[in-house]
């Protein structure tokens, strides 16, 4: 039992050895990469300005779409009331008591 206990020991050390060699040498080739980064993320920094002053200029652009959008859903609504109604139109709708379901089969 003691043989046993003191070679697990021994595996459990030598694992552990292994897998902080391993991390300090992952370190190792993170850290050298650090200096490469900084030009890409400059880079990034630009976009994400240019793209900011984009969306200033789209949001107005936007806000009027929308209230474009609202003037002219207010004017087509009194036509789609009136269309409605007209024979061949499709949204025609039977007034209550003509319902297929209410009309009596002779």
């Amino acid at each position: 039992m003691a043989a046993a206990r003191r070679s697990r020991s021994i595996v459990v050390r030598w694992v552990s050895a292994r897998s902080s060699a391993r991390r300090g040498s992952e370190l190792t080739q993170h850290a050298a990469a650090l200096p490469e980064l900084a030009p890409r993320v400059r880079s990034v920094e630009l976009m994400v300005e240019r793209i900011i002053v984009y969306l200033d200029t789209l949001q107005p652009t936007v806000d009027e779409l929308t209230h474009a959008a609202a003037d002219l859903q207010r004017a087509v609504d009194p036509i789609g009331r009136i269309a409605g109604p007209l024979p061949g139109s499709k949204a025609r709708q039977l007034p209550a008591d003509r319902e297929p379901s209410k009309l009596k089969h002779t």
